[in-house]
């Protein structure tokens, strides 16, 4: 199924693929494009955003229609995301961000995810919150990568804990 990737990266690192569990916390531009690449390659996915649809997001969002308008960006943009790969699980939480001063429960809460992939306008911006979900992700051994899009720019911030090359 994966000849591709297989071919290309080899059969280890499509297993590890294959078994990863990552995390999409807000539909923002480079969360969107990774919800595609990552399933496409065959990992399996929770994607949450406790927003709802606006016009904005059928613009930017392919996943998205206009019919989804008013409801939950994540419920919405999952299931479509599902129809590329049904190989994948594809789930979704509408869960809000709520207080992020507990780490040790952000980090139980996280702990079952290998990677978490943060789209910064789920946190209304908030450094302060991205800086304790960046901890706990540390404490549950879960890799942190943090997006900021604005139209065709983006940026980036990584945590994966410990890289050798």
């Amino acid at each position: 199924v994966y000849d591709r990737q297989l071919r290309l990266w080899g059969v280890q690192a499509q297993q590890r693929l294959l078994k990863a569990k990552v995390l999409l916390w807000g539909l923002e531009g480079c969360n969107v494009e990774a919800a595609k690449n990552l399933v496409l390659a065959g990992v399996s996915l929770t994607i949450r955003d406790h927003r709802t649809v606006g016009i904005a997001d059928v613009a930017y969002n392919y996943f998205l229609r206009e019919d989804d308008m008013g409801k939950g960006r994540a419920e919405s943009t999952a299931k479509r995301v599902q129809e590329m790969n049904p190989l994948c699980t594809v789930s979704s939480s509408s869960a809000p961000v709520g207080p992020c001063d507990d780490v040790a429960a952000l980090s139980k809460e996280l702990a079952a995810f290998d990677v978490l992939c943060l789209g910064f306008g789920v946190l209304d911006f908030d450094v302060k919150k991205a800086q304790a979900i960046d901890a706990a992700c540390r404490a549950a051994g879960c890799c942190f990568i943090l997006s900021v899009t604005c139209g065709e720019l983006a940026c980036f911030f990584s945590d994966l804990h410990k890289h050798t090359m």
